[in-house]
């Protein structure tokens, strides 16, 4: 028999010390915490979204689509509420969660947004439309429509963008009339030989065809005029 050979001495690993078992605690806590955030939920439901042109439309193809192939109950309908009710239970238990460490995540410069990424072309865009009325003429005149491909649509950039949401929902009259003052300005540098006596603003809502609208020569895009414009008048 051959003797025995006795293991060769391994050393031990010396005890782990409070700041590593701090370093994994914190570690450990983050990347928690950032999954917790990571995680999806839709924007914001209430009634009123629900209601929208855009959102209905879309919540009608897809489960009039999804009924089709998996009917679970009798109508769309019904399944578009069960969804929601799924839904909503969701968003408000990550609610929750969220609130309990997005003020870690925010001091440590650690939030990120869905937002991020993109969605499909919208059904029923909003053009913002820019006329002006020529001292001396009775007729407005089509002046930027930042939507349809104008001279100036293109130069367009993200400030003026930026600048259309906040009339669209939380601007005061003397907001519109300096943005209409603006045009007017802009309006006098290209044609000094007809300046702005007024400037009409107002959005209209576009329909946007389906593919097999387009196919078959549906093209139109049907401009509607949502409520009343804006008219500016120089002083």
């Amino acid at each position: 028999m051959l003797a025995a050979v006795p293991p060769p001495d391994v050393p031990s690993c010396p005890p782990l010390t409070w700041r590593a078992h701090a370093a994994a605690l914190f570690v450990t806590f983050h990347v928690a915490c950032v999954l917790i955030y990571a995680l999806p939920r839709p924007p914001v439901l209430d009634q009123d979204i629900l209601e929208h042109p855009e959102v209905k439309a879309e919540m009608d193809q897809g489960f009039g689509a999804l009924h089709k192939v998996i009917p679970w109950r009798d109508t769309p309908e019904q399944m578009r509420d069960d969804v929601l009710r799924v839904v909503l239970a969701y968003t408000r238990f990550m609610d929750r969660l969220r609130a309990v460490v997005e003020p870690y995540l925010e001091t440590a410069g650690s939030t990120q947004s869905w937002h991020m990424f993109g969605g499909t072309p919208p059904r029923f865009p909003l053009v913002f439309v820019v006329e002006v009325q020529p001292r001396g003429e009775v007729d407005y005149v089509l002046f930027q429509d930042l939507h349809w491909g104008t001279a100036d649509s293109a130069a367009m950039n993200f400030r003026h963008r930026k600048t259309h949401e906040l009339l669209s929902y939380r601007s005061s009259a003397s907001d519109w009339a300096a943005y209409a003052a603006y045009w007017a300005r802009r309006w006098d540098e290209k044609h000094p030989d007809r300046p702005a006596r007024r400037v009409r603003l107002s959005y209209e809502r576009l329909h946007t065809p389906s593919p097999e609208q387009v196919r078959h020569g549906e093209s139109d895009r049907r401009p509607e005029r949502l409520a009343d414009p804006f008219v500016w008048e120089r002083p």
